[in-house]
């Protein structure tokens, strides 16, 4: 997979992209994750 890196030359609050990104990133950690248990709907 490749990795994208966003440069940010601010050091405010998060901005609504940054929001996004990171629930969009947590997402895919959650299902890499749910890959590598299987279905939960299984266990």
């Amino acid at each position: 997979m490749p990795v994208v890196l966003f440069y940010s030359d601010n050091n405010d609050a998060p901005g609504d992209w940054e929001k996004a990104l990171g629930a969009h990133v947590a997402d895919l950690d959650f299902r890499a994750g749910a890959d590598r248990i299987g279905d939960p709907a299984e266990i």
